[in-house]
């Protein structure tokens, strides 16, 4: 059976990449654009809805701008997503993936990502989708 992979990325065109290559790649993809989805999807997982067995999360979500980014200042819709993925990631054993523009990463700044362990924090700047997927597939033991 395919693995389901949960995406939460707002830009649009990024969104459509991201879910085109992971189909191609053979997993199966459920995708949020919003604050507003996410939390609905993620309202799923709890409710055991839907059990993903990856999870992306892309930072530049409502609110999260470059400046705010650069000021490590990220709005409190995006601190109760990553709140609610911390429950899911610890308590599903889910992993999770965090997109960002370096130097925007766990050991760059531990207090964005205090109780947030990702699998990989991965620079966006540089990587393709096809290496995004390599990378998933890798840390989920699928050759």
């Amino acid at each position: 059976t395919k693995k389901l992979i949960f995406i939460v990325e707002k830009n649009l065109d990024f969104k459509e990449i991201y879910g085109l290559q992971f189909k191609t790649s053979g997993f199966e993809v459920e995708m949020a654009s919003s604050n507003e989805e996410a939390f609905s999807k993620i309202k799923d997982i709890e409710d055991d809805k839907q059990k993903p067995d990856a999870i992306i999360l892309d930072l530049n979500l409502k609110a999260v701008v470059h400046e705010e980014i650069t000021n490590i200042n990220i709005s409190a819709d995006v601190k109760e997503i990553f709140e609610k993925l911390k429950l899911i990631q610890s308590r599903k054993n889910t992993p999770l993936f965090i997109l960002g523009i370096y130097p925007m990463s766990s050991l760059d700044h531990p207090e964005v990502f205090a109780d947030i362990k990702p699998e990989r924090f991965i620079d966006i700047s540089s990587a393709t989708p096809t290496k995004l997927a390599e990378v998933v597939k890798g840390e989920l033991g699928i050759k």
